[in-house]
């Protein structure tokens, strides 16, 4: 798709005919013109192909460019990187066949990049609404990206905007990751770069978690093993000694996890990570790591916030 637009938006789906339409037309509803628009059909066997071809035949026009591409490699991962592969616009965003986007969504990012032309990322707050129409905003304010992307995503798929070139330089997306693959990738982009900036202001994205079939679902027992699995691989990065402090945050996301089997009742699971971590670990920062397991097993939440209060650079001494 050959285009001088400046942002290009990529949605990988598979088997969502029942609500991919909802996400096509908030993406259509922008205020903002021109838009690229690649929609990757992650082999669907359900009626998903034929709906988004009928969709994009009456939206098609000079200002709004769709193009549908059939991905045969099972995976979000390898949806999103075929469809990175045909980019031709120098913004890229990634976003959910399930979630929607506000109308002022594009038109503020596009401001953002016109503003800051140095800029290499951008990333925003998203709303979260439930079934039951109950929503709540998903805001974090740290200033350690590395940490607040640790904890709590900040660069999930939906809430970042990415220079293609950076993008494409990191290598895409991991497969190897099945889960988690957007902070895997986060933290890829966070190492390459310092130009990030945030996005203020009423969240534009809305996220709708759907159960075990959303992309953004919080059961962790009938996924345990992924989660480790991408944690491994975020390890992989933070292998030199000035890592230290990433490498103790990653441990706390596995002991928040663990203590995230023990609230499923899966005590084995939880048991065996647990113990797994706390073993490779001398007493003071074993302490620590229990003191985030126990939190998070009692409240069911509180394990990232324990773990940023031990787990941080120390204050410099006065002079």
């Amino acid at each position: 798709m050959e285009t001088n637009n400046l942002i290009t938006v990529v949605v990988p789906v598979h088997n969502r005919a029942d609500i991919v339409l909802r996400t096509l037309d908030s993406i259509y509803n922008q205020t903002y013109r021109p838009i690229d628009l690649i929609i990757v059909d992650n082999a669907s066997t359900d009626s998903t192909l034929e709906k988004i071809t009928e969709w994009s035949k009456s939206r098609q026009k000079g200002d709004f460019n769709v193009e549908i591409l059939q991905c045969e490699e099972a995976g979000a991962a390898c949806a999103r990187n075929f469809g990175l592969e045909h980019v031709r616009t120098p913004w890229v965003m990634f976003f959910d066949s399930d979630d929607e986007m506000r109308p002022e969504h594009i038109a503020k990012v596009t401001r953002e990049v016109n503003e800051h032309p140095d800029c290499q990322l951008i990333y925003f707050d998203a709303t979260v609404m439930d079934t039951d129409g109950w929503s709540h905003a998903m805001s974090i304010n740290d200033t350690n990206m590395m940490r607040a992307h640790l904890f709590h995503c900040i660069l999930s798929t939906q809430r970042m905007a990415i220079r293609t070139e950076l993008a494409k330089s990191v290598g895409g997306w991991n497969k190897a990751c099945a889960i988690w693959d957007d902070m895997e990738l986060g933290v890829r982009l966070l190492l390459s770069t310092d130009k990030v900036r945030k996005l203020h202001g009423d969240p534009m994205v809305v996220i709708h978690p759907s159960g075990d079939e959303s992309l953004t679902g919080d059961n962790y027992q009938t996924r345990a093993g992924k989660f480790e699995k991408t944690l491994d691989i975020i390890d992989e990065h933070f292998t030199q000694p000035q890592f230290h402090l990433e490498q103790m945050w990653v441990e706390s996301r596995r002991m928040i996890l663990a203590a995230m089997y023990a609230r499923e009742g899966k005590k084995t699971l939880a048991t065996a990570l647990r113990k797994q971590i706390l073993d490779r670990h001398a007493w003071s920062d074993a302490m620590k790591l229990r003191a985030v397991y126990t939190t998070q097993r009692l409240l069911g939440h509180g394990g990232s916030a324990t773990a940023e209060y031990f787990f941080k650079k120390p204050k410099a001494k006065a002079k």
